[in-house]
């Protein structure tokens, strides 16, 4: 299927047979390239697709987002053209929030719905944060409190003229996470995985176990060697092997489901 809108960033080729689509929406500062190598390391038979946010990479002068709802709004208007296939959403970060309210724009739509939600490195979204908001902050502030998280590389930290090509992007996801707001409707009727890094200090274990009660399918909840970006360090292949599990475990409900339908 060609690429027909920026929103989406293939991983890996188009005419892979498969049966089902992985959607990965990347965290704050990140891109969907930071997915890339999923294209080679997930053994499953899957398409994936990065979300890439306005701001970076190919996408480097489309206006900022700086709240969820607009962001997902505009995402929705592109992708009607992925509903020839099931498919699955996985979400880190900030990625967790705009995949889980995209999943609930696409059932107040009556449209298509994943057949299964994978958040990762994020509190439940009706808890509140425990943190204090970056996206406010002086410049100053701002890229010291960065430095803290431990996902963007020093030497991008370290270049000043560099960095500030990238900081108002990264604000821009900053406010598009911290200005979430929550409004309650009934849980979705997908299964959600939730991965967590064991040192993770943003994401205490109660508040990714809290995952829990937006669902009344099945409920996982994963913990992962690492801090918050476990899934690009420390944890790395065993990330790739649990969602190569949940992708084989889908194939074969969506297997069982056609044959139900033939006999």
């Amino acid at each position: 299927m060609p690429n027909l809108s920026p929103w989406f960033f293939p991983l890996t080729q188009n005419n892979r047979a498969t049966n089902l689509r992985l959607f990965a929406f990347h965290y704050a500062g990140g891109s969907a390239s930071v997915f890339r190598a999923w294209g080679q390391d997930l053994k499953s038979p899957i398409e994936i697709i990065g979300i890439q946010l306005p701001g970076r990479e190919d996408r480097f002068t489309d206006p900022l987002f700086y709240n969820i709802e607009p962001l997902i709004i505009d995402l929705l208007k592109s992708f009607p053209i992925y509903f020839d296939k099931p498919f699955i959403f996985f979400g880190h970060s900030i990625g967790s929030f705009i995949s889980f309210e995209f999943t609930r724009i696409l059932r107040r739509k009556k449209y298509p719905l994943p057949q299964h939600l994978i958040v990762s490195g994020a509190r439940a979204p009706h808890l509140p944060l425990r943190r204090k908001n970056l996206h406010n902050l002086s410049e100053k502030d701002f890229i010291s409190e960065l430095s803290s998280y431990n996902g963007i590389p020093p030497a991008l930290l370290e270049n000043k003229d560099i960095l500030s090509l990238f900081t108002p992007m990264i604000r821009a996801d900053f406010t598009v996470s911290e200005t979430y707001y929550y409004s309650e409707e009934d849980p979705l009727q997908c299964p959600i995985s939730t991965f967590e890094g064991s040192e993770d200090p943003y994401v205490l274990k109660e508040e990714a176990s809290s995952w829990k009660s937006h669902t009344n399918a099945a409920f996982n909840l994963y913990f992962f060697k690492g801090d918050h970006f476990f899934l690009i360090k420390d944890s790395y292949q065993e990330v790739v092997k649990t969602i190569d599990k949940i992708i084989f475990d889908e194939l074969k409900k969506l297997s069982a489901t056609a044959s139900d339908i033939i006999t």
